[in-house]
């Protein structure tokens, strides 16, 4: 399973949190995640590197984090034209 935080032009540091709020309530409903995206036109670097300090923690089953950021373009969605 791979959930989805997506935003329009650009990431923030609670988007981080927000992806990490699905992941964690998944868990709690017995499901177990294998990828976080986050998803925007851009990524600023504080949200890049908050990003993979959250991989280095673990959720409710003991397992990492495994977060990455993409861009629009990365999943071939023509944003920003």
């Amino acid at each position: 399973i791979h959930i989805y935080e997506g935003k329009k032009d650009k990431t923030q540091i609670q988007d981080i949190y927000q992806l990490k709020m699905y992941w964690d309530g998944l868990v709690v409903d017995g499901i177990n995640p294998k990828k976080g995206i986050l998803i925007s036109a851009e990524h600023p670097q504080t949200v890049k590197d908050l990003l993979g300090m959250m991989n280095d923690f673990r959720d409710q089953k003991g397992n990492k984090y495994n977060f990455i950021c993409l861009t629009w373009k990365d999943e071939d969605v023509n944003y920003p034209v």
